[in-house]
């Protein structure tokens, strides 16, 4: 009698105890979880802004392009055909590689 009386107590502490610390390890994954999920968008969040102040800053930068291009048309009719082939596609490369980031900057912030 006593001894089953005992040993069912301590069969149960040890039971207790086990769920006590299940508890505690679930309440911390879920502390941990809930606070990645919170830096996740707070990340999310800085890169939208980020992403959206670069975007607006290169649409009113976008003038020295337009620059660029009224200067090439002013010089074209004094440039020979090498320095025209040159300056072209110095000017075409500048353009590509602005559709580049800002297709790339557009995309980025969409995928947020």
């Amino acid at each position: 009698g006593t001894e089953a009386m005992r040993f069912a107590e301590t069969q149960w502490t040890e039971a207790l105890w086990d769920a006590e610390a299940a508890v505690c390890t679930k309440d911390r994954q879920l502390q941990l979880s809930t606070q990645l999920q919170k830096l996740a968008q707070a990340a999310r969040a800085t890169l939208e802004r980020e992403l959206k102040a670069f975007l607006q800053n290169m649409e009113q930068e976008r003038s020295v392009l337009g620059e660029l291009l009224q200067i090439h048309a002013q010089m074209w009719p004094y440039l020979g055909p090498p320095d025209r082939s040159v300056i072209q596609s110095q000017l075409d490369g500048l353009q590509e590689e602005w559709r580049i980031l800002r297709r790339a900057a557009e995309t980025s912030l969409y995928r947020l």
